[in-house]
């Protein structure tokens, strides 16, 4: 009885993990499953670099990050384009869009959560920078953490 505990204790670990899609570096990112209401939509973004931002509109640590990375990330708007992706219905465009443009920035809606759940999103802001041509991840991790040097290291490397 124990040893039949245990494999199925196993066995649920094993399935439970093997779901989870974790962001690892150079690889792959998961699939985007999102409709773009504001901005270019995803498919057409032409950058060297996308930026996806995972947020929700009334979180105020999303409101402050996003307001910090804006000074960053103008001077890199040739290479680099920002989506935020919301689960929100009724997204609340002004309050978290102050100062940015639809020509700098595109929302895209996951109003099911397949692109939250397949990146595995569990805090907002997440932030997941990914090469355009070969879809493959650069960065990931809290908005917050995301430093100018940083990004300017990601956007200012050769492509391949």
């Amino acid at each position: 009885m124990r040893v039949a505990l245990l494999t199925l204790l196993s066995l649920l670990l094993f399935l439970t993990t093997s779901q989870a899609q974790y962001i690892r570096l150079g690889h792959s990112i998961p699939e985007i499953d999102v409709e773009s209401r504001f901005g270019a939509e995803l498919k057409l973004i032409k950058h060297d670099y996308v930026c996806l931002i995972f947020v929700h509109s009334e979180s105020q640590p999303c409101i402050d990050a996003l307001t910090k990375f804006k000074s960053t990330g103008d001077h890199l708007s040739e290479r680099l384009a920002i989506v935020l992706i919301t689960a929100e219905n009724n997204y609340k465009e002004n309050s978290i869009l102050t100062g940015f443009t639809d020509e700098t920035i595109s929302i895209a809606y996951d109003d099911e959560y397949r692109t939250f759940c397949n990146f595995n999103v569990e805090y907002v802001p997440l932030a997941v920078i990914y090469d355009s041509k070969r879809r493959r991840a650069q960065w990931s991790g809290s908005l917050i953490q995301l430093e100018p040097e940083v990004l300017d290291s990601i956007i200012h490397k050769p492509t391949k």
